[in-house]
């Protein structure tokens, strides 16, 4: 993945250009990252801390598990990032990583040149 930039993903929100599942993508993304309590500059530094948070690979399965295991008064804000990124799997096949979503939504983005 390329360092994709929030900044960058706030200038697509409501671009014309995407259809209406990338600006889904985009809407739920950018809700994760303003939930999640510590800064964060890009989506690859997202996805890495979601990955440190729960342990592995950011599946819905894995995201479901460790859900149970953390202490929800102690990450409430983490665990309502989490929440918005389960709606993300939502669009997509259920054993696509939050990874492989983002860099096939940079692919589509170069693409069809609009980065």
């Amino acid at each position: 993945m390329k360092n994709f930039s929030i900044n960058k993903l706030i200038e697509f929100q409501g671009s014309k250009k995407l259809n209406s599942i990338d600006q889904k993508l985009i809407d739920i993304l950018l809700a994760a990252i303003n939930d999640w309590p510590d800064l964060i500059i890009n989506l690859e530094n997202y996805e890495s801390e979601v990955a440190a948070f729960i342990g592995g690979e950011t599946t819905k399965q894995k995201i479901k598990v460790a859900e149970r295991k953390f202490d929800i008064s102690k990450d409430a804000w983490k665990a309502e990032s989490l929440s918005q990124i389960m709606e993300l799997f939502d669009l997509y096949d259920t054993n696509i990583s939050l990874k492989e979503i983002i860099r096939n939504f940079e692919i589509k983005l170069n693409e069809e040149k609009l980065v």
